[in-house]
């Protein structure tokens, strides 16, 4: 069944018509990105929750005037571009004097943000239950995908949400036959780098949620694999961030 594509433009143009100064000015808010794991290896209902439940805690972190893009990881995470929500929260403003009159304002608009942010959660939760499993992981070719999103918006805090194993696997690196120690993570980033493939992910806080593997000497390879990746990337990455829950966030 093929993934229905969604494009979302919001316009609420009561609620952001103004005569006076917005709480938040418009494209000052922060840009959040969540990418899902949707590989075969990922293929499980209760993972599926437990992706749901993170997107929760992420939506409840979003705010008026922040935007929201949320996509795949699949088997070609660049050249599908699979991002199929987009979206522009809007940011507040009264048209009124009247504190009274303000105070409903603030009640309405918040209604809506709430009812915004349920419509997502259920698109999402539709989207992942829809979507065909791929046959492999292309993480790094999504983290691309996820710089040039990123760099549309300048000095704006970026927070980007991986869901995911992150057992990255294409036809070049295979994380599921084995995952990388020392020796092999310094040949993968010289070879990504001299292809230009390490996306620049500067002042980008980045989340991991999902990671596994099985056992815990793996699971040390892998995370020491990424915190060498999105230290050459630049990123803002501690490997507290690294689990297999969305745990501490604190955007």
């Amino acid at each position: 069944m093929k993934i229905r594509y969604i494009i979302t433009t919001i316009v609420m143009s009561v609620l952001v018509a103004s005569c006076s100064s917005p709480d938040k000015a418009p494209g000052e808010g922060k840009i959040f990105i969540v990418l899902f794991d949707i590989s075969g290896s990922v293929d499980y209902e209760d993972i599926r929750k437990n992706y749901m439940d993170n997107f929760s805690v992420v939506l409840r972190a979003v705010d008026a005037g922040d935007i929201l893009v949320a996509g795949m990881i699949s088997d070609k995470s660049l050249a599908e571009n699979r991002l199929p929500v987009n979206l522009s929260f809007p940011v507040y403003r009264s048209k009124t004097d009247n504190p009274m009159y303000e105070k409903e304002e603030r009640k309405v608009f918040g209604i809506h943000l709430r009812s915004l942010k349920d419509s997502i959660h259920n698109e999402v939760s539709t989207l992942l239950e829809l979507r065909e499993a791929s046959q492999s992981t292309d993480i790094l070719g999504a983290l691309q995908l996820a710089e040039k999103v990123f760099s549309n918006y300048g000095n704006n805090q970026k927070v980007l949400v991986i869901m995911s194993d992150m057992m990255h696997t294409d036809r070049n690196y295979n994380f599921e036959r084995k995952i990388p120690g020392n020796e092999e993570t310094s040949g993968i980033l010289n070879e990504l780098s001299q292809k230009e493939r390490l996306p620049d992910l500067s002042q980008v806080k980045v989340y991991i949620s999902g990671a596994n593997t099985s056992d815990s000497d793996s699971f040390t390879r892998l995370q020491k694999f990424w915190e060498e990746y999105f230290t050459h990337c630049r990123a803002d990455f501690s490997p507290k961030r690294f689990s297999a829950m969305l745990i501490n966030f604190d955007e």
